[in-house]
């Protein structure tokens, strides 16, 4: 493989614009206990966290883990019910991975999301197999912001992290990426640029981005 850099994708809000209805299904969820989350709450405190940490904050603190399997269940498959109809890609990305593995260059899948949510992304829309490593919540103790989804990423596909950019969408994933001592570029799906920490360039989608622009970067 190609090892001058390796392209670490997160999940949602950059392979697919979700962040809505991952919020709409914890509002939902919240209701029928009487709470309610704002869109701005979310997406400073939980955008990029798992499930435990997000249950923890959102319900209770000394949680059982298996109370809280039980409750991100319950979250899990509100949010698949209320995505599934809208599912695509962001879009250009499908040509520019395509692009990337013409040149040989490693890709990741690095998300908070669990195992059920990354099956329901990869199967449904037939992108599995264009990713050389993929790494969800149940393969790290720490969410985002810890570096610990993206090292483990960098770790699959035998890549220094100085060598990984990472494209992200939340505050979370971006201190995450950070702390993981990689180039991050921010996806704009929840946020305007400006409004991005710790990023190299920041895209609506990735129309017009190219292997020979991450060359242009990287160097």
């Amino acid at each position: 493989m190609n090892t001058d850099f390796a392209i670490l994708f997160d999940m949602n809000g950059v392979v697919i614009d979700d962040m809505k209805y991952h919020l709409e299904a914890w509002q939902e969820f919240v209701a029928k206990r009487g709470k309610t989350i704002s869109p701005e709450e979310f997406d400073k405190m939980l955008a990029g966290r798992t499930n435990l940490e997000t249950i923890k904050y959102l319900v209770k603190e000394d949680v059982t883990p298996e109370e809280a399997y039980v409750l991100s269940e319950e979250k899990e498959e509100l949010y698949r019910k209320i995505y599934a109809p809208h599912m695509t890609l962001l879009p250009g990305l499908a040509n520019f991975i395509n692009e990337l593995r013409e040149h040989n260059i490693p890709i990741a899948v690095a998300t908070a999301a669990p195992k059920e949510n990354v099956d329901l992304v990869m199967d449904g829309l037939n992108i599995r197999h264009l990713f050389n490593a993929i790494v969800d919540a149940t393969q790290v103790e720490h969410g985002k912001p810890a570096p610990d989804i993206f090292l483990k990423a960098a770790q699959e596909l035998n890549v220094d992290p100085k060598k990984c950019f990472v494209f992200e969408d939340s505050f979370l994933g971006l201190e995450a990426a950070h702390r993981a001592n990689m180039k991050a570029i921010g996806v704009t799906t929840a946020h305007i640029g400006k409004e991005l920490p710790y990023t190299i360039l920041a895209i609506p989608d990735f129309i017009g981005m190219t292997y020979q622009r991450m060359v242009e970067l990287n160097s």
